[in-house]
């Protein structure tokens, strides 16, 4: 299958895929065929039909948003295997095209804990609309029990597990976001909760999305449900998004929630964020929260980043840290932070962070650290 969403694929989905697909397939998808119905009556419809048509089998609902992305890349919580996807059978070919699930579990597969973004490598990514699934799991009993959420790319291959597709069409992100809410509502299991905030991070579109990640993110759900939600927070295009994240990682939320809003920090693409990367690299009243941030101050390649290492480096009380930055120093590309290196294992105070420099540069490829290492050597 071409990796390209192509343009005839996402009218075909827009239009509402009518179709069947036979009585001698594994799966067949059972698509809602009415001219009009919001997203819940819809799913109302899937509930009546699927106690006639699958009265003792469990079942998924699904409907389809559209998010824009890089174009090799690729977001689902399910299965999903390493390599190419050419020549295999994605959603589309299912649910538009009628072919069966011929999904193989190789040992390159594995099951996702969460969200999972796969990148294909691109220097300059091509952003492209493309169609993203809801698939919502219920039980074979006679008042469906919910179990489970799932969100996947339509152009992925995706294991249905043989269950019927009670297939709805397409949704906007609004709708598609009021509905999941109030789904969250019925839910007690944390897995399907940290899916669930996965599923409504994926709108783009939607200020309801924004508000809801923000009211899991300080509630007092299990941490990785609220951790979950900073990461989503972290690619929602919202100014008050940094806000947000920053009070939280400066709050007395469990370190682990504190952990993921300084790395939703970090992935802001903005001169504000990284300005709010450094301050709390420095001046956080938590180690760990300064910790992480200047490890991820060390991912971002410029000029006012390197400088703050630096300084963290020279003068900052918290050996650890200084360690941390020294780490994040050392690992700039193209050698960006040798010269520093060098600079810190001739002449800084503590034995510590000299032994940390040396054992850097020896880690390095780059003639300038060789040379610096055998005028230490000498020296002594």
């Amino acid at each position: 299958m071409n990796r390209r969403v192509t343009q005839s694929r996402v009218l075909r989905v827009l239009a509402y895929a009518v179709l069947w697909c036979g009585v001698g397939t594994a799966q067949p998808v059972i698509p809602y065929q009415g001219s009009e119905g919001g997203l819940t009556q819809r799913w109302l419809w899937s509930m009546k039909e699927s106690s006639r048509r699958a009265p003792n089998e469990g079942i998924w609902v699904a409907y389809g948003i559209q998010r824009l992305m890089d174009e090799n890349s690729f977001i689902t919580t399910g299965m999903y295997f390493s390599g190419s996807i050419d020549n295999r059978t994605s959603l589309y070919d299912i649910i538009l095209e009628g072919k069966e699930d011929t999904v193989q579990f190789p040992n390159s597969g594995r099951r996702n804990k969460g969200f999972s973004m796969i990148n294909r490598g691109r220097k300059t990514p091509i952003k492209v609309m493309k169609d993203v699934a809801i698939f919502v799991r219920y039980s074979d009993e006679k008042n469906r029990r919910l179990e489970g959420i799932e969100i996947c790319n339509l152009d992925l291959n995706f294991n249905l597990q043989k269950k019927k597709v009670f297939w709805l069409g397409p949704a906007g992100d609004e709708e598609s976001v009021a509905f999941l809410e109030a789904l969250f509502g019925q839910l007690k299991d944390s897995n399907m909760k940290e899916n669930l905030v996965n599923a409504v991070g994926a709108h783009q579109q939607s200020s309801n999305a924004f508000q809801f990640l923000k009211k899991i993110l300080v509630s007092n759900e299990e941490s990785k449900v609220r951790s979950q939600a900073a990461f989503w927070i972290g690619n929602q295009p919202r100014p008050e998004a940094l806000q947000v994240l920053t009070e939280v990682a400066e709050s007395d939320a469990p370190k682990e929630v504190k952990e993921q809003t300084v790395f939703a920090i970090s992935q802001i693409d903005s001169d504000e964020a990284l300005d709010r990367l450094i301050e709390l690299a420095r001046k956080s009243r938590d180690t760990q929260v300064r910790r992480k941030a200047t490890f991820w101050l060390g991912q971002r390649v410029s000029r006012k980043a390197v400088h703050a290492l630096e300084n963290m480096i020279a003068d900052d009380e918290d050996t650890e840290v200084q360690r941390q930055a020294l780490f994040a120093l050392s690992n700039i590309p193209g050698g960006g932070g040798v010269e520093k290196l060098i600079s810190v294992a001739k002449t800084h105070p503590k034995a510590r962070i000299r032994k940390q420099a040396i054992m850097s540069l020896g880690q390095s490829d780059d003639p300038r650290a060789r040379e610096a290492l055998i005028e230490i050597a000498r020296s002594n």
